[in-house]
């Protein structure tokens, strides 16, 4: 038996083994279900969402490794975007949003669209903008 077939069957007996795990029994049916709709184009392809496994392989240190700590081209500035983060959170202190729904609150931070960090740096940024009906509405 040569070392193609031992993976291949390795590979067999790793699938027949996780298909008795239901989370990974549902994804694979699930990319069973989109391969079946997708299929009119091949994976890797500009309309498919599934990608191509030759250029997922290819470019697997740029995909899974660590993130690049520059963008070519672009100048993150991250001592400024420090010193404003720094210069926001001091207004974190003022905010008095309620959790869940209250009476009196127009917003909560428990809601399924704008959240805590949504609703926290917003707030901030306005303050930080120095817009007087921020602190109007807070009176």
């Amino acid at each position: 038996m040569g070392i193609r077939s031992v993976r291949q069957r390795l590979r067999q007996m790793a699938k027949s083994l996780g298909l008795l795990i239901p989370p990974f029994r549902k994804s694979l049916e699930e990319l069973h279900a989109y391969r079946q709709v997708f299929k009119f184009v091949p994976p890797g392809h500009f309309y498919s969402p599934i990608p191509s496994l030759d250029e997922v392989k290819r470019e697997a240190r740029r995909l899974f490794g660590p993130p690049a700590r520059t963008i070519a081209g672009i100048d993150l500035n991250e001592a400024a975007q420090l010193a404003l983060l720094d210069d926001i959170k001091r207004y974190y202190r003022d905010l008095s949003f309620p959790d869940k729904k209250s009476p009196g609150f127009r917003y909560f931070y428990q809601n399924l669209t704008y959240s805590f960090s949504d609703a926290i740096f917003l707030y901030g940024m306005i303050r930080h903008a120095r817009n007087p009906a921020v602190g109007a509405a807070r009176a």
